[in-house]
């Protein structure tokens, strides 16, 4: 986790709680997973899991047990998705990058779960789904960032309380 010029980590407990503020950036990065979570914000609280038996184990958003991102908060997290239909480890997964701005971001790593509060925009770049990358905008949305989404499963949901939500997407079309 690194601070902007004039922000400052405030509590820094033997990696497994970290708060910072005033310009936050952090860089999830797990690699045998192929997976990136960056993250910007005002103020950062993230608290990783502490399992000793795990330690060395997890890595990037999979070490991350909860965080609370506020003020101007930017997320971009990149990972595989396998083709729907596909869950087969033999299928090839498509690369997609979805970026998110909002007001605050909780993310509970036990579900993978990210939700946005506030002016929230989510663009998703999916090849496998849209021909342009699907832009979202509304009050609240929640992400799937967790494991690869089965049937049961969503990559996002967004919702408005107080005017429409938008969702702009140009479906690809198989040839």
């Amino acid at each position: 986790m690194q601070t902007r010029p004039g922000g400052v980590i405030t509590s820094f407990d033997s990696l497994s709680r970290i708060e910072a503020v005033g310009g936050v950036h952090i860089e999830a990065v797990n690699k045998p997973a192929k997976t990136t979570l960056i993250a910007d914000a005002d103020k950062m609280v993230v608290v990783r899991f502490s399992d000793p038996k795990k330690t060395g184990v997890l890595q990037g958003l999979d070490s991350i047990k909860s965080a609370v991102f506020t003020g101007s908060v930017k997320m971009v997290f990149v990972g595989p998705k396998r083709p729907a239909g596909k869950s087969d480890s033999k299928a090839e997964a498509v690369m997609t990058t979805t970026t998110a701005t909002a007001d605050s971001v909780t993310f509970d790593g036990a579900s993978g779960i990210a939700t946005l509060t506030g002016h929230v925009k989510i663009i998703q770049e999916d090849p496998s789904m849209w021909a342009e990358p699907a832009v979202m905008t509304g009050d609240k949305a929640s992400i799937n960032l967790g494991k690869a989404p089965g049937t049961e499963d969503f990559d996002f949901r967004i919702e408005s309380t107080a005017g429409p939500s938008r969702i702009e997407v140009v479906p690809k079309v198989e040839s």
